[in-house]
């Protein structure tokens, strides 16, 4: 529901892509901040962890995932595009 939303919200290739990239580097700060946790904080403390991120942390990196997938399919589609379609600004 939410994707869809954000389709409509978001119209143009170039607020999607900046969209896109402020999940992916969300995800990455988060994911770095679970790695710095457990290795410089925990792990010198002498404390044992099982985990060190939370459920919405996983769910921001499988979007971020599937965000970067997408992006990456896209681009060999929008070449093939350009070259059919009579005018596009993209191109």
């Amino acid at each position: 529901m939410l994707g869809v939303l954000f389709g409509h919200a978001f119209k143009s290739a170039r607020a999607r892509v900046a969209l896109l990239r402020t999940i992916m580097a969300a995800a990455w700060v988060r994911a770095l901040l679970g790695i710095y946790t457990s290795f410089a904080v925990f792990r010198p403390a002498g404390i044992t962890v099982e985990y060190v991120t939370t459920h919405s942390d996983t769910i921001l990196a499988v979007v971020a995932i599937l965000a970067g997938l997408s992006i990456l399919s896209s681009g060999s589609r929008r070449d093939t595009s350009c070259s059919t379609s009579s005018y596009s600004p993209s191109c």
